[in-house]
């Protein structure tokens, strides 16, 4: 438990504190350069503003605080040891986007099976250091420390598994590598922290895409170069930031109707939500993620008129669900890649092995969560005309 968890003290009087204790624990003292800073100050004036977060509920921010300090003390460190590692370039990196609950996890990981490629395992992407073989994972005290955090996570949050499965050793968001810069849309997706939402999006996020690039230059350090394959809903509200950095890289951007995507987020965010603001509403969170991704969708269509067709290709939900290999295929043909026939067998039995529904049935409804869907329909037309996206005739 955090030292700070024992006091209600304002988190804008955290800040130095937070940052000894990252001290404490990792025995490192080096944060790198002090972009993070005013990330990170402005989100704990956010919390002091308006956040609504029970004793448990502020250990829980605290201590992800404190993890997104550790993990950027463990890059910086690992920077030092294998300064050599920086001079590589992330060469074509392919990208997930989409919003969330477009089939972005199931795509990822299905990409990621391929063995030619490498991907961000969740405990490397929270503990950053150049991969080890894989033999030695699990006597890594970070790789024990990761699976210990995710068995918590899934036992405050009821049910939570069945709507999003994440598991130490497999292929994760790589939102926890901006999360080191105190960027990305998980700390208003925790906490009501309207300020900040609406603040991070405006601000110049290229110097925390470079520290993201930096940090996978370090994990695959051993491993270049091979193919990464990335995954962030995140990057919708940062596109220009994201090829400023990897301006080679090829993105795949997954779309599904909004009327059933909005109230399926709202649920998985309610889930966490909840635990850490309990008086926290159905109908708060259905508003705010319908506000949240309408304005990370606006700024991905304004992004997109000046990317280049061959340079992303638009995955359909249903058409993902109906032949996922084939839809795999499909992406590797618009990027001009070959698909040899190991590399379809390794994502053909990942698929097997995967199927929808594998941890429980996910129920939503719009109604659940303040919404009709005529509402959520309206608010995102321009994004269902620009991309053409199919309907659902029976969803209300």
């Amino acid at each position: 438990m955090s030292k700070f968890a024992m006091h209600s003290s304002p988190f804008t009087q955290l800040f130095d504190s937070l940052h000894e204790q990252a001290t404490d624990r990792t025995g490192l003292t080096d944060f790198g350069d002090s972009y993070y800073q005013q990330n990170l100050k402005f989100l704990l004036q956010a919390y002091d503003a308006t956040a609504q977060l029970s004793e448990a509920g502020r250990r829980v921010v605290e201590k992800t605080l404190l993890d997104c300090l550790s993990s950027r003390l463990l890059a910086v460190a690992g920077w030092k040891r294998n300064p050599q590692c920086l001079q590589r370039d992330i060469e074509s990196p392919i990208f997930v986007i989409g919003l969330p609950r477009t089939g972005t996890t199931a795509l990822h990981k299905l990409l990621a099976a391929d063995p030619d490629c490498q991907y961000l395992e969740y405990w490397l992407a929270t503990s950053p250091m150049t991969r080890p073989p894989r033999q030695q994972w699990r006597d890594n005290p970070c790789y024990m420390q990761a699976e210990k955090n995710l068995q918590e996570l899934y036992s405050r949050a009821d049910g939570l598994k069945s709507v999003h499965d994440m598991t130490a050793e497999t292929a994760d968001e790589c939102r926890f590598l901006l999360m080191q810069d105190f960027v990305g849309m998980t700390f208003p997706c925790n906490a009501s922290i309207g300020a900040y939402e609406s603040w991070i999006p405006n601000q110049d996020l290229i110097p925390a895409y470079r520290h993201h690039r930096d940090n996978l230059c370090l994990i695959g350090a051993d491993d270049h170069p091979k193919r990464w394959v990335l995954k962030n809903p995140g990057h919708l509200f940062a596109l220009d930031a994201l090829l400023a950095v990897y301006p080679d890289c090829k993105i795949v951007q997954t779309h599904r109707d909004p009327s059933v995507l909005i109230p399926s987020v709202s649920s998985l965010v309610y889930r966490v939500r909840s635990v850490n603001e309990p008086s926290v509403s159905k109908a708060d969170v259905g508003r705010q993620m319908l506000k949240q991704w309408a304005a990370s969708l606006d700024k991905c269509m304004e992004a997109r008129k000046s990317i280049d067709s061959a340079q992303v290709v638009d995955v359909y939900y249903d058409d993902f669900v109906a032949d996922a290999v084939g839809t795999a295929q499909g992406i590797y043909s618009h990027f001009d890649l070959t698909m040899p026939e190991h590399t379809r067998s390794s994502l053909m039995a990942w698929h097997q092995d995967n199927q929808q529904g594998k941890y429980g049935r996910h129920d939503y409804s719009a109604q659940e969560y303040g919404l009709s869907a005529g509402e959520i329909r309206e608010t995102f037309a321009q994004y269902i005309r620009q991309f053409s996206v199919p309907l659902y005739p029976d969803v209300r």
